[in-house]
């Protein structure tokens, strides 16, 4: 038992640290200020999913994703699409991933 926590802990750690450094080599087509965008995402998500409770996380992530989505997809911005839907995903991925590493790591206490 101690070994599936423990594989569980090590999957979250690998996923929390390839997902931000994929997303971070994909956007490196596009503009420095969607690069910038996305790192203080990544940044604010990962913030984010460590100290925010999960109830309000998840309403949090409900949210912000109708506003970005109304925003970035409804609007009219000179953005392509695909770096679009990564704008979109980036916040409520890093943040959902940091707090399954959260959950994780109390269980594995």
């Amino acid at each position: 038992m101690k070994r599936q926590k423990q594989f569980g802990v090590y999957l979250a750690v690998i996923a929390l640290l390839i997902f931000p450094l994929g997303m971070e080599m994909w956007v490196q087509r596009y503009p420095i200020n969607i690069q910038v965008v996305l790192g203080l995402q990544i940044l604010l998500g990962a913030l984010v999913g460590l100290f925010v409770p999960g109830l309000m996380l998840s309403w949090l992530l409900i949210g912000l994703t109708s506003i970005g989505i109304a925003i970035l997809l409804f609007g009219y911005l000179l953005i392509p699409i695909p770096a679009k839907l990564l704008l979109l995903v980036a916040f409520p991925l890093i943040a959902s991933l940091t707090t399954v590493l959260r959950s994780k790591l109390i269980e594995y206490r």
